[in-house]
């Protein structure tokens, strides 16, 4: 079994598409995991093996740790682009986020702030180098900014935590990014 392959397909099913496989997530967006079992192995003859290990072991392998498995469920920890809003609980962020983008976007977003786009959220990264990381993979010319997260957490804007290094807002207004 290709797990590389498994983890992107269980990416696109809790993140983007669950309809597509049958599957309704509740409100947090979790699954069971036999249903996803059931579901990708219709769809799926080489998945015909896959159990509960196989999913422990994409979450284990995962640098980006892109799943929970909690009570014999599963859920992605961010970047849904789903209609449903994902339930989440608000928390406190570090003192400082990063956000890697687009240099020709960069002014824009100090000018706007920071929106979701096409996902529920805002993403940030707890260190400049996972910011960058990121950066890199949609542009070569990209810049990184600074969230003033703790402040703005202050000022009343709702922080979420996606995993040990991803943070996820509804919005970052602009006075509350820098270069």
């Amino acid at each position: 079994m290709n797990t590389i392959k498994l983890s992107k397909l269980v990416s696109y099913i809790l993140r983007h598409k669950p309809e597509d496989y049958g599957i309704t997530l509740d409100g947090e967006g979790w699954v069971d995991i036999s249903v996803l079992i059931k579901q990708i192995t219709e769809q799926h003859k080489e998945y015909a093996g896959i159990n509960k290990d196989s999913f422990e072991q994409i979450t284990k392998q995962s640098r980006k740790q892109r799943f929970e498995i909690k009570d014999n469920r599963i859920r992605a920890f961010y970047g849904h682009s789903i209609e449903a809003k994902i339930v989440r609980d608000k928390s406190c962020p570090p003192d400082v986020l990063y956000h890697g983008t687009p240099t020709d976007v960069a002014e824009l977003i100090l000018k706007d702030g920071l929106k979701p786009m096409n996902r529920q959220n805002v993403h940030m990264s707890s260190d400049e180098k996972t910011a960058e990381i990121v950066a890199k993979r949609w542009h070569s010319d990209y810049f990184v900014l600074k969230v003033d997260a703790k402040r703005a957490f202050d000022g009343g804007i709702n922080f979420y935590k996606g995993n040990e290094n991803i943070w996820l807002a509804d919005f970052i207004p602009h006075q509350y990014i820098k270069r």
